[in-house]
């Protein structure tokens, strides 16, 4: 698989180099009715390229704090049933037992019907 993502990239960044090597000359951007200086196509796609980076970091920022969130709040009840599964397992059985079957008479009485 990593051969044929390499072969990939490859291939990519061959068609890059052969767009930029067959569009050399000279562009002019307009935005808003205003034309900047004309400068090198390279230079207007690396710009494009970076300005897309920027924005598609800003936009996933969002989505990676969402995420780190959810994953401190999935830690702390992880650590929680592990303290109550540590506690569980210093208790008699018979306990154990009783406590099992009260928690399973709760949830029959919780059931909606």
């Amino acid at each position: 698989m990593k051969k044929v993502k390499f072969i990939i990239l490859l291939i990519v960044l061959f068609l890059i180099v052969a767009f930029i090597w067959s569009n050399q000359q000279p562009v002019s951007i307009k935005f808003f009715g205003k034309a900047s200086p004309e400068m090198p196509f390279i230079f207007v796609l690396l710009g494009t390229l970076i300005l897309g980076a920027i924005l598609a970091s800003i936009i996933d920022l969002g989505r990676m704090t969402r995420l780190q969130l959810e994953s401190r709040r999935q830690k702390r009840i992880i650590k929680r049933l592990e303290q109550e599964l540590a506690a569980l397992r210093k208790l008699p059985v018979e306990e154990v037992e009783k406590e099992i079957r009260e928690a399973e008479e709760i949830e029959k009485t919780e059931e909606p019907e």
